[in-house]
């Protein structure tokens, strides 16, 4: 599992970034699935943008070794 957490600052304007990557292993130790949820924030965005951003993405990975 993977967890990252990121914050910068600067004059008026605060960013962050979160991710978690928890990652299973199935049938055998080359074969992994996983989920990434990621959450974003910038507290000045550009003039048309959000100020969050959040999603999902299914993992699935194949190890050969």
């Amino acid at each position: 599992m993977t967890i990252s957490l990121r914050l910068c600052g600067y004059v008026g304007r605060y960013r962050g970034s979160f991710n978690l990557n928890p990652q299973v292993s199935i049938f055998s130790d080359n074969f992994k699935v996983g989920v990434s949820f990621y959450y974003n924030y910038d507290s000045k965005p550009p003039s048309d943008g959000s100020k969050t951003d959040y999603g999902t993405n299914l993992q699935l990975s194949y190890s050969l070794h």
